[in-house]
């Protein structure tokens, strides 16, 4: 049995989903969509420190139900209100970028007099959050839809988010274990093409696009993937294992199933036995 870290998940349910501190134009003084969706994933997050991902299992149902009006608040940001009109954001970043924007549009004489009020978008965390559970769990199909719905929703400045990266890898890990090794390698390849992606992001890609091109049957291709991914990553366990596995293959080896697992069980998997 391979084991594999193909997916971020248990890396970053300590993420603390608390409302970023970003400037915005406007104070907020009624209760909005986001805001009730925020203290869903809160709560969420709150029960996922103590219980690690089986903290989250309470909270499924109120996940999968915000991230389903997830348009509609889109819709209602858009629209806004007598005072103001709310902008989504996610990450300091591309807040920013929204301020710069709202200033420009204003500066070109915009009609609309209402202010602007960037507020954090929580719905990417929850599909992250759910996406982290469907696959922990083996639920690659349900993995795949949540994750989707959170990359397919309206953002401005998409390269410039914080989240939407780690959402793009928990996909790819997960059509990897469809079966659909081909649009996962796409899945991999779009992360690896993204402007400014952080090193262990890369390095976590590269060691997905590894994989995907093993089960390919892309030998060559796989283990340059790896090595690339040993020059960002020095003496990651799981690449060293995968390059030995590859060696063993060109002999002759019969290949072996890979499964995802979490940091903790692949670690005890790979201190415990040699690959197959």
């Amino acid at each position: 049995m391979r084991n594999l870290i193909l997916y971020l998940g248990a890396m970053f349910l300590a993420i603390a989903v608390a409302p970023v501190a970003s400037p915005a134009f406007a104070q907020e003084e009624v209760v909005h969509p986001w805001e009730r969706d925020r203290q869903v994933l809160t709560a969420a997050d709150a029960d996922s420190r103590v219980r690690g991902i089986e903290g989250l299992a309470a909270h499924i149902e109120p996940l999968e139900a915000a991230l389903a009006g997830a348009s509609q608040a889109f819709e209602a940001a858009a629209a806004g209100d007598e005072d103001s009109v709310y902008v989504l954001v996610d990450g300091a970043t591309q807040t920013m970028a929204a301020i710069v924007d709202a200033a420009g549009t204003a500066e070109a004489g915009g009609s609309d007099a209402r202010s602007i009020v960037a507020v954090e978008n929580p719905y990417l965390m929850i599909a992250f959050y759910l996406g982290t559970y469907y696959n922990e769990y083996g639920l690659f199909t349900d993995a795949v839809r949540v994750l989707s719905a959170g990359l397919a929703l309206p953002e401005m400045f998409p390269e410039l988010g914080e989240t939407r990266v780690l959402l793009m890898i928990e996909r790819a890990a997960a059509l990897g274990q469809t079966g659909d090794r081909e649009q996962a390698l796409a899945a991999y390849d779009e992360v690896l093409q993204r402007p400014g992606l952080a090193t262990p992001f890369r390095a976590s890609a590269l060691r997905g696009r590894g994989f995907s091109l093993i089960e390919l049957g892309r030998l060559d291709e796989a283990e340059a993937a790896y090595r690339a991914s040993l020059e960002i990553d020095p003496d990651n366990p799981i690449a060293m294992n995968e390059l030995t596995y590859i060696a063993g293959l060109r002999q002759g080896r019969e290949k072996a199933p890979a499964i995802l697992a979490t940091p903790d069980k692949a670690a005890e998997a790979l201190a415990g036995q040699a690959p197959q």
